[in-house]
């Protein structure tokens, strides 16, 4: 598999429209396309807006009747990603006399029709610092050009756009210092400042179909000061665009909220400032991730799990995972040769003066984030009680105040709407470990850690149940594959907390990271100390038991079960470096042994014989999770993951296939370096008789906490 970098923006840019991501793919095509094929090269023209830098995902909406193009999606050379100009080929052939005629916009919208464009500017936006990014996607541009014959076939268009950006500028001297967190926008008249509108092409004329009242600026990275700070918005066209409005501005003062409350004209450009304001204090309505019961006892986690759309969530950022003390555990030993052990695990606290996403699987997946009383905050897309956009995303804390430097601790935060503790399915575990209550009756989630989806692509055409990877003992994610292929080894893009797409093919590096770039670490072990520093960081040890272990300590209780005998009727503890939610654990060695035959080693190799698994000989032809019978009434569904692993530079992650894993808490007691996995493919299937590296990535299911 080979991949391609190109470093405009720091983009990476591979369009599934234009590359074939397969293995077969060897070259990009720089050039134009053959003689007498159309180019449209694109720009764009907003007053007070710079122009849209193009990324790998833009697609125009183009009309031509002459050719009978009808909104089709025209997507963008890779060749000029990253750059102001935009250069398309909609793959139009023309004769020497042909004249044709065209009708572009952006971005590009499946249901438009050429006489109207339509479009919504939210109640809700989030901005983050005094950028304007958050109103690319919403406004719209729009385009004619015109093919006249000739030999130059490059056809330059000007794209204008149709909604104009307006401005509040806010100053204080009162509440200097203090964070911006939330201003609030309603027209006294009842004139629209959001909702659905439409375009008429014919006429030009721009309306309101679905108007509303009320904006939420929702606003991160602004501390308010005597010199103003501007948050911003979009409006439709207006001559004079003149609006009285109630504010109302939520802001953090020391340990509180303080609301301000006061009354504005709105224009195109609009100046307040906050000292004149009226203040009440405000109550915290943030959702407390870590109280999930609502029982005011907090169960902290390495993950949480947010499922409403436009809601603000919290977190306490001063507690390494569960903040449970490990005691250490020398009851066990290993035979191979090279000695692991259970030294314990003790958490410190953390003191973290900023935070950030990290990385995000969707733009905008969530927004806001802040440290605040030693809590962080965040929210989640979409507007109260509307439509979540589901996902993965790694919220970081810092010890510095803008989020730069060093990593102290980070947290995944699994989107999500599906009930995920409803779906619970408890597995009947093999007869020869019936006596023991320890491991009876294990609830398992429907689905592994951070999928989006409990089934797979023979349902939904998409890898969403795949979930994340994890190495063996380590809290952080790592993204699987996309959704280009059932066995796709291309990454799943991710991106920045500026909407920016990460680099998914990462160049070799010796050293570690704390930036937010994805990279490989080699032949480098890592220090106890450095555990939560580098969560971006894949680490390969070696080829040697020893050097397979990732860590410079070789330790066998990181998540909480060290090799006890089978008999010892023991699971041992949920650990700060788990990486499930609240009540929640990575799942213990027996949990799936009722699944196979046999119960030592848990192994057959004929997948036919006597196997709990109702579609062993045609999963892999329909492309299609594995589906074992987890008790008498239910199915649980277990994805063909693949694994994550290094093998060679360039740095290739992925092997995928008719084959998945899932870790499970055990280290082997006869292999210093391997842990028990569950591990099928096309001829085998094992439950506690597979093992493998623990420097593998591998899927996690999250088990209940008894």
């Amino acid at each position: 598999m080979k991949h391609y970098v190109f470093n405009l923006a720091t983009v990476l840019a591979l369009t599934s429209s234009l590359v074939s991501c397969t293995d077969k793919t060897e070259t990009q095509d720089w050039g134009k396309p053959v003689s007498k094929d159309i180019s449209i090269k694109v720009t764009t023209s907003a007053p007070e807006q710079e122009s849209v830098i193009w990324a790998d995902s833009d697609k125009l909406g183009l009309f031509c009747s002459q050719t009978g193009h009808s909104n089709a999606a025209i997507a963008i050379s890779a060749s000029s990603i990253g750059s102001s100009e935009g250069i398309f080929y909609p793959d139009i052939k023309i004769e020497d006399d042909s004249i044709l005629d065209f009708f572009i916009y952006y971005p590009y919208s499946e249901g438009a029709v050429e006489t109207a464009l339509t479009g919504t500017l939210p109640k809700t936006l989030n901005q983050s610092g005094q950028s304007d990014s958050h109103l690319k996607k919403l406004n719209l541009f729009t385009g004619t050009g015109k093919y006249e014959g000739g030999e130059n076939t490059e056809v330059e268009i000007e794209l204008k756009s149709l909604l104009r950006k307006h401005s509040i500028s806010i100053s204080s001297t009162k509440y200097a210092d203090c964070p911006l967190d939330r201003i609030l926008i309603k027209t006294s008249s009842g004139n629209a400042v959001s909702g659905k509108w439409s375009y008429n092409t014919q006429s030009g004329e721009v309306s309101f179909t679905e108007p509303s009242d009320e904006l939420t600026i929702n606003v991160s990275g602004i501390v308010l000061s005597e010199t103003a700070e501007s948050v911003y918005y979009l409006m439709i066209p207006l001559n004079e665009f003149n609006e009285n409005a109630s504010l109302e501005v939520s802001i953090t003062k020391g340990e509180g909220n303080v609301l301000l409350t006061g009354t504005a004209d709105l224009s195109k450009e609009t100046t307040i400032n906050l000292d004149s304001f009226k203040s009440s204090e405000i109550e915290d309505n943030s959702i407390n991730l870590a109280d999930p019961d609502a029982d005011g006892i907090l169960e902290t986690a390495n993950c949480y799990i947010a499922g409403a759309a436009g809601t603000q969530y919290r977190f306490p950022a001063t507690v390494m995972g569960n903040g449970y003390t490990t005691a250490p555990d020398q009851s066990y030993t290993v035979s191979d040769g090279v000695k692991g052990s259970s030294p314990g695990i003790t958490p410190s606290t953390l003191a973290p003066m900023s935070a950030k996403i990290l990385w995000q699987t969707e733009p905008s997946l969530l927004n806001n984030v802040s440290v605040k009383n030693g809590y962080i905050y965040f929210n989640t897309n979409g507007e109260e009680n509307g439509k979540l956009k589901c996902g993965n995303a790694l919220i970081a804390a810092y010890s510095s105040e803008d989020a730069t430097g060093e990593i102290i601790w980070s947290w995944h935060i699994w989107v999500t709407d599906a009930d995920l503790h409803s779906k619970l399915q408890t597995w009947t575990i093999h007869k020869d470990f019936a006596e023991y209550d320890a491991y009876k009756d294990p609830q398992l989630m429907d689905r592994n850690l951070g999928a989006l989806s409990e089934r797979g692509w023979e349902v939904n055409g998409n890898n969403l149940d795949h979930g994340l990877y994890y190495q063996w003992g380590r809290k952080d994610p790592f993204v699987g594959a996309d959704d280009s292929q059932w066995g796709s080894t291309t990454t799943r893009k991710t991106y920045d907390c500026n909407d920016n797409e990460i680099e998914i093919a990462t160049q070799p590096s010796t050293k570690y990271s704390s930036d937010c770039q994805w990279t490989y670490v080699n032949k480098v072990h890592l220090k106890r100390e450095d555990l939560g520093k580098y969560p971006m960081a894949f680490y390969y040890s070696g080829t040697t038991k020893s050097e397979q272990f990732w860590m410079e300590e070789i330790c066998h209780d990181l998540w909480g079960c060290p090799a006890y005998a089978d008999d010892s009727n023991k699971l041992g503890h949920k650990t700060i470096y788990d990486p499930c939610p609240p009540g929640y654990r990575v799942m213990n060695p027996y949990a799936m042994t009722g699944a196979a035959p046999k119960s030592t080693g848990g192994k057959y190799t004929d997948m036919t014989e006597g196997l709990n698994v109702i579609n062993y000989s045609n999963y892999a032809t329909n492309k299609e999770a594995l589906q074992v019978r987890c008790n008498e009434n239910e199915i649980a569904y277990i994805p063909a993951t693949g694994l994550m692993k290094f093998e060679a530079n360039p740095y290739a992650p992925f092997r995928t296939g008719s084959y998945g894993y899932i870790w499970t808490t055990k280290m082997t007691s006869g292999y210093t370096s391997n842990a028990y996995r569950l591990h099928f493919d096309t001829a085998n299937f094992n439950t506690m008789g597979g093992r493998g590296y623990v420097s593998y990535g591998h899927s996690v299911r999250c088990e209940k906490i008894k």
